[in-house]
């Protein structure tokens, strides 16, 4: 057995899970893996966009995905978000689909986190955030708290047919106003 076999073998545990991986191992190699499957990430807005990417985080290996959506479950979000039932109506958004992400996969750990705000300390015990929603304003904030923390944000917002991803890496953003891309300063 090589030194990539038994590397591999530690970092997912178990044949099964080489088998259920093993496109993505041989794309991105057993050590990308080993750091996926021992990563968590908060994920922000249980929206058409944020379950959509907690679906794919699921689907991708991270062991610990949370979802934080303090917003009740409205019948217009029945039609945006997969995770949704009618019943579902008038409870958080996270718990609501909460358990429907658990059934992709044995693997993953997803919670609901619907407490109060978002602080540093929260936030340090991911390795990642991901934003699906927020304004301006919140979104300065988040990102302040993660370059504090030293944890990578990302943020995201579909508008109809058209997307905006955002990676925030330093104090200033790259956003559209008027459909002119600019770059603003981040006062959070």
């Amino acid at each position: 057995m090589s030194d990539d076999d038994h590397q591999m073998e530690e970092a997912l545990g178990s044949p099964s899970l080489e088998d259920l991986y093993s496109r993505q191992i041989f794309a991105i190699g057993p050590k990308a893996m080993q750091d996926i499957s021992s990563s968590g990430v908060l994920v922000i807005g249980a929206n058409a966009l944020g379950s959509e990417i907690a679906k794919n985080l699921v689907l991708a290996g991270v062991s610990t995905i949370a979802m934080y959506d303090n917003e009740p479950v409205q019948p217009r979000d029945l039609s945006a978000q997969f995770f949704l039932r009618e019943s579902d109506i008038g409870t958080s958004r996270a718990e609501a689909c909460v358990g429907r992400l658990r059934d992709l996969s044995d693997m993953a750990s997803v919670s609901a986190h619907t407490g109060p705000a978002l602080d540093s300390d929260l936030i340090r015990t991911y390795q990642a955030i991901v934003a699906a929603t927020g304004t301006f304003e919140e979104l300065c904030v988040i990102n302040s708290l993660c370059r504090s923390a030293g944890v990578p944000f990302v943020c995201g917002a579909s508008r109809g047919l058209f997307a905006v991803p955002t990676l925030y890496l330093s104090i200033s953003l790259f956003v559209r106003h008027n459909d002119v891309l600019q770059w603003e300063e981040c006062r959070a």
